[in-house]
């Protein structure tokens, strides 16, 4: 029996992008490309959301390079987000990045009631630091081990060893 004037909460859903800003991704189109598929995914993810009110999707992204850091640091409604575009230059530090992730993937600041996040990991899959103890990290996060992973493979000379861990 529906209540009414009774509105149920919406669960936020964090959909977290992390972006591979390296040297490497200057090559063949590959930054262009990870910056068009962002741009024109948004508009999709925002009808999305809005027929799903029981959601509220957030979106956020890690830009890593020489370093990892926060591109869009506040989980930002889909339907209110303007990509700025990323530029390459640097080395991979893609440990670097799902460490800065695990941070972020812990009770708090991530709510209790929310959806399990979507990550994704857009990259040519060539990391020049520690992968493997930044993925260890990451795995740690019991939000982590519920998320959607998924990565994205740029270039015809993309680690796809590397980029289905």
């Amino acid at each position: 029996m529906p209540f009414p004037n009774v509105r149920l909460s919406n669960r936020p859903l964090h959909f977290i992008y992390l972006c591979d800003c390296s040297g490497s991704m200057a090559a063949q189109g590959k930054m262009q490309a990870l910056n068009q598929a962002i741009r024109q995914s948004l508009p999709g993810m925002a009808e999305v959301a809005g027929n799903n009110p029981e959601a509220r999707v957030l979106v956020r992204a890690v830009r890593f390079a020489d370093r990892a850091e926060w591109h869009l640091q506040e989980p930002t409604p889909v339907q209110q987000l303007q990509w700025r575009d990323l530029e390459a230059g640097g080395i991979t530090a893609m440990g670097d990045a799902l460490e800065l992730l695990a941070g972020v993937l812990q009770s708090p600041p991530m709510e209790e009631r929310a959806l399990p996040p979507v990550l994704v990991l857009i990259s040519d899959g060539q990391p020049t630091d520690d992968f493997e103890a930044g993925l260890a990290t990451l795995m740690r996060q019991p939000w982590a081990q519920k998320a959607v992973r998924l990565a994205i493979a740029l270039g015809h000379d993309a680690d796809l060893e590397v980029l289905q861990q």
